[in-house]
């Protein structure tokens, strides 16, 4: 199964027409202007047919949108994780069975709507009305929470009594994008947060040889920037993909990508740089890319950012506004790290003799080097998983297959349920 994350954010704030600025006329107007991002990072996971159900039978190495637990448990303590706020209801006939940035003028009345067509909600701020639907199955219904909505007033004025992040944390960076604050019933905020899981295949497929990394664009669209980082724990090289038209791919030699630029400052500047080609603003570029500045520095392995293309964001999260904007722009970047491809080992040498070393761990006398050895090895994910695999066929040790197959076990994916309304790769069309 593979999970990917998703890191939502939509901002109400000012923005203003290209002409009538002062000295040209009268005094503009201030447009209503919709700005989302979101991130979604690609791992493993068992999908659940929902509330009530085991794992679908058909779920094996079906891609998901869905937060990972390390972005979920580090929200701050304000922002309601939606399986603490909500309990789906049960009915029975015969068997009981990304972040938005809004931008307008002070004091602008707006309602936001987020449906999770393929999938539900995980965690949102302000608090939203959830929007439910009650689905039917031989009898037996399930009333469930299938979208978000809010309403309010935009506000140039920082509210008092503003919930506080712990110093540093990245919601304080986003926090300082120039933009409207949002006034709701749910909370006050500078921009709509949520996350929301979601079936959905990544469009930009990654192919990885020995000595060559394939990026096919599967969509009729060309994908804009393509970023590829590859870190193998002590080096870390990236190069930056300038387009990959429609339904065409790019080669991309191993000798060349490792060749690529290390330093950590020109690839986040890179990152900025493929944010605002995807219509960010330069302050929300830079909010994004320090918010997943860990990831894109530090994550172990590959990782291939590119984006999902607007109309397919639509339909995995309907997005709907009123009143209707000036200018909405919805960008959606998957991180995708090619979990199932095998030879990504070939490319971090490095890598590969740390997890040596670490395997050895696995079978020390004393606890404290299997605990140390075992804890380093969950933490490589991905990577980690795949050189286990490799012992348990290569190995002819019998003491070392036994140890690799313990902590496979250990780094089996979680499940992530879906609800029932959930429909694999096809959203459906919930109407509210």
């Amino acid at each position: 199964m593979v999970r990917l994350a998703t890191l939502s954010a939509l901002a109400l704030a000012l923005a203003w027409p290209a002409a009538g600025r002062a000295g040209e006329g009268p005094e503009p107007q201030e447009r209503f202007v919709v700005h989302e991002w979101g991130v979604q990072v690609r791992t493993r996971a068992v999908i659940s047919s929902g509330i009530g159900f085991g794992p679908r039978p058909d779920a094996k190495f079906q891609t998901v949108l869905a937060a990972p637990k390390e972005l979920i448990s580090g929200l701050p303590p304000f922002v309601l994780r939606h399986e603490k706020q909500y309990t789906p209801a049960r009915h029975a006939r015969n068997w009981d069975k990304p972040v938005l940035h809004l931008y307008g003028r002070d004091g602008l009345e707006f309602s936001v709507k987020v449906l999770t067509a393929a999938g539900r909600p995980l965690a949102y701020w302000p608090k939203p009305q959830l929007v439910e639907e009650t689905f039917w199955m031989m009898g037996s219904g399930v009333t469930d929470a299938v979208g978000l909505s809010w309403k309010g007033k935009l506000s140039g004025e920082r509210p008092a009594g503003l919930p506080e992040a712990a110093p540093g944390h990245w919601w304080n960076t986003v926090r300082e994008v120039p933009g409207r604050w949002l006034k709701t019933d749910g909370g006050t905020e500078r921009f709509i947060f949520y996350e929301a899981s979601a079936v959905q295949e990544p469009l930009v497929v990654g192919t990885l040889s020995a000595e060559e990394l394939v990026l096919e664009n599967t969509h009729a669209a060309e994908t804009g920037p393509v970023v590829v980082i590859v870190n193998d724990g002590e080096e870390r090289h990236f190069v930056s993909v300038p387009t990959i038209a429609g339904k065409a791919a790019v080669k991309l030699a191993r000798k060349d990508v490792l060749a690529g630029e290390g330093d950590g400052e020109k690839l986040l500047a890179a990152c900025r740089a493929q944010w605002q080609a995807f219509g960010m603003t330069k302050e929300e570029a830079k909010a994004i890319v320090e918010t997943w500045k860990p990831d894109l520095l530090n994550k172990v392995g590959f990782l291939v950012a590119a984006r999902v293309p607007a109309e397919v964001y639509d339909k995995i999260l309907p997005l709907t506004i009123s009143p209707r904007p000036g200018e909405t722009v919805r960008a959606g970047v998957v991180f995708d790290t090619l979990p199932e491809e095998r030879a990504q080992l070939a490319w971090l040498p490095t890598l590969e003799r740390t997890l040596e070393k670490l395997v050895k761990g696995l079978d020390a006398e004393k606890p404290e080097p299997r605990q140390e050895a075992s804890a380093r090895l969950a933490a490589l994910g991905d990577p980690a998983r795949l050189y286990l695999e490799k012992l348990i066929a290569e190995s002819p040790s019998p003491a070392v297959r036994a140890a690799a197959r313990t902590m496979l076990d250990k780094l089996a994916p979680g499940i992530l349920e879906l609800p029932v309304h959930g429909r694999g790769s096809q959203p459906v069309n919930l109407k509210r």
